[in-house]
């Protein structure tokens, strides 16, 4: 699911596209828009939104002229920090913050395997630019 409001058919080929995109190494080619639409049996606009929303979402690289490639992702993305306030080990605590927090690590890493998810109790600072 991607979360924009897309229509089935480019949902549908959205879902192919995420998934080859997993088995693919950083900066590899992807087919072309005519052999995605051979392959799929859909039309150029249904082909450009999903390939519009993989880009939004910065997992491809456009390049004009040249072709569609798999973004680097590992370089851009470094660490991904979720900070659990330590009141989540409380006995009395939400068990629904904990869990949240827990899913969206897991989510996180699923979305790519190649980012570091880790989450850290209490606070972390963050240097100014």
């Amino acid at each position: 699911m991607t979360g924009h409001a897309i229509s089935p058919r480019a949902q549908a080929v959205y879902d192919r596209l995420r998934a080859l995109i997993g088995t693919l190494p950083s900066g590899a080619a992807l087919p072309s828009v005519a052999r995605i639409r051979a392959k799929t049996g859909s039309g150029q606009s249904t082909v450009e939104k999903a390939m519009e929303l993989l880009q939004t979402q910065g997992l491809i690289e456009r390049r004009r002229r040249r072709g569609v490639y798999v973004a680097d992702l590992a370089r851009r993305v470094g660490e991904i920090a979720i900070v659990l306030d330590r009141a989540v080990l409380e006995h009395d605590a939400s068990p629904i913050y904990g869990t949240t927090c827990s899913r969206l690590g897991a989510g996180l890493k699923e979305l790519n395997p190649q980012w570091q998810v880790n989450l850290h109790l209490g606070s972390i600072e963050i240097a100014a630019p």
